[in-house]
């Protein structure tokens, strides 16, 4: 339960079911020197209000498998637009503050945010499936 003014907020990070642009599989093939894409490292789901701070939650995450399902609870936030980002920090090299990524080795979402209307005392559930390279 969260206090008067802010909500909770559950973010849900999937997968699309067809690998051919997750940055494993994309650059598997023909992989660039330094490349170690694997599917594999920190899930970071960020919530974040115009300039101010993010909250940011990471989860050790494996999204080889299509079924591959992440609940992450950003906890309470203040009411009002929220912006959402997901990324899979696949090469563990992202500074713990960054709510986005663009490397090319991370897995990040289409649209790469969502915006979400927090609402007093109300839990809000947001989807992102990752579906790219995040360059």
């Amino acid at each position: 339960m969260c206090a008067a003014g802010s909500g909770c907020l559950d973010v849900r990070v999937t997968r699309s079911d067809s690998d051919a642009a997750l940055p494993w599989v994309k650059f598997g093939q023909f992989p660039a020197p330094g490349n170690t894409s694997n599917g594999q490292g920190s899930l970071r789901v960020a919530a974040q209000q115009g300039l101010a701070q993010p909250i940011i939650q990471s989860v050790t995450a494996d999204f080889r498998a299509a079924s591959a399902s992440y609940l992450v609870n950003l906890g309470c936030v203040p009411m009002g637009a929220t912006k959402i980002h997901a990324y899979l920090d696949d090469d563990l090299n992202a500074d713990a503050s960054d709510p986005q990524s663009s490397d090319y080795q991370d897995a990040c979402p289409t649209p790469r945010s969502v915006v979400e209307n927090v609402e007093d005392n109300v839990t809000s559930h947001v989807s992102l499936v990752l579906s790219r390279t995040c360059d």
